[in-house]
């Protein structure tokens, strides 16, 4: 996937500084000293563009950046690196118990207000798993006449669902913005059954593959541990810069950056954290075609994430790879790295330590400007 992403920002780089009135190399090396520009663009080369132009900048949500309409499914799994061949069977062949952050699926929806402000709606499933050490011990203590030679693994969990909603202002420079985000948080430790209940699609998912039987069993938490219903704050600050490289009937070429601070105040115990989040993005369309859209665009896109919490620091690296459709639809998918302590609610949760931490989504977007 890097290799992938590489070979996108390199199509790009040609055109680096590009303006309509390069005629020469010597222009080109000009305009890469002085750096990306925007001339191509209609708003910017008016020259009342103080009157006609309203700048409209890029907003990212979950890694995804927003027209004026978004629709999003994503479904998270730690198998699909293997399957995909981006994790190496080494991984797989030491004392690795499928535990961690497993499954997990959400839902999106997003609008864009004429003056750039962003409302969103979200519902996002995770699950957290571990072995089940009482269960597995009385196992052990059986005769194998009595547990089979392949019984189902035993497991304790913790289902996270969020529901929020989500409010994001860019002030007049077009580049700062802030989110206020409310919502709720239901750490889930007992419930196994429902269409999108994440303990009973693990079970679904492991039967039709063929892989060990799972039974996932309700569990006693510490006093401390975070549990159940609680209301949810999400604050961000941050600063987009976008610019556009290339453009024209034929192909456009841009990039976007996007930082932020964030701060996650959950009513749960030892659920709150901190922290910031830094992603950039680069894209390569072709084709300018009905309705003035390009019928395809290639974007790659990388993101790094540093969160402190009561345990200590967890980070997170993320890749993505995507393919957008005459501007409308987007599908792709993204590989996470994580590290360090976890989070109150993730006790069970062992990644960094094994699966290394790998982590596999797949997204598909309904994603169009109205025109």
């Amino acid at each position: 996937m890097k290799k992938l992403i590489l070979f996108i920002t390199l199509l790009c780089l040609p055109v680096l500084g590009f303006s309509k009135d390069l005629k020469s190399f010597g222009d080109l090396a000009e305009g890469i000293k002085k750096g990306p520009n925007n001339t191509l663009s209609a708003c910017n080369s008016s020259p009342k563009k103080e009157k006609k132009c309203k700048l409209i900048p890029a907003a990212f949500l979950d890694g995804s950046k927003l027209r004026n309409f978004n629709f999003t499914v994503t479904v998270l799994n730690d198998a699909f690196p293997h399957i995909l061949g981006l994790q190496t069977d080494k991984i797989l062949s030491g004392k690795v118990h499928d535990m961690g952050l497993t499954h997990g699926l959400s839902f999106s929806s997003a609008l864009r207000s004429s003056d750039g402000d962003v409302f969103q709606l979200k519902l996002d499933k995770k699950l957290f798993t571990g072995l089940d050490k009482r269960k597995n011990n009385e196992s052990a203590g059986q005769r194998p006449s009595q547990r089979g030679l392949r019984g189902p693994r035993e497991q304790v969990f913790t289902e996270e669902n969020t529901f929020l909603l989500t409010w994001r202002h860019f002030m007049k420079d077009g580049e700062h913005y802030f989110d206020v985000g409310i919502g709720l948080q239901d750490l889930n430790r007992t419930d196994t059954k429902g269409f999108l209940n994440t303990p009973e699609q693990q079970a679904d998912w492991h039967r039709s593959m063929g892989y060990r039987l799972i039974k996932n069993n309700p569990s006693k938490t510490k006093l401390r541990d975070a549990q159940g219903l609680a209301p949810l704050l999400n604050l961000v600050v941050g600063k987009v810069l976008s610019s556009t490289f290339l453009e024209n009937k034929w192909i456009h070429c841009s990039g976007d950056v996007d930082l932020n601070a964030f701060m996650n105040i959950s009513g749960n115990n030892g659920a709150s954290f901190a922290g910031s989040t830094g992603t950039a993005r680069i894209e390569v369309g072709v084709a300018k075609a009905f309705l003035s859209r390009y019928l395809l665009t290639l974007f790659g896109q990388a993101s790094g994430q540093l969160a402190v919490h009561e345990k200590g620091l967890q980070s997170l690296f993320e890749s993505t790879l995507g393919l957008d459709i005459f501007e409308v639809m987007s599908l792709g998918y993204r590989q996470r790295f994580y590290e360090g302590k976890l989070l109150n609610y993730q006790s069970h949760n062992t990644i960094g330590r094994n699966d290394n931490g790998r982590i596999g989504e797949f997204f598909f977007q309904l994603n169009f400007n109205i025109d």
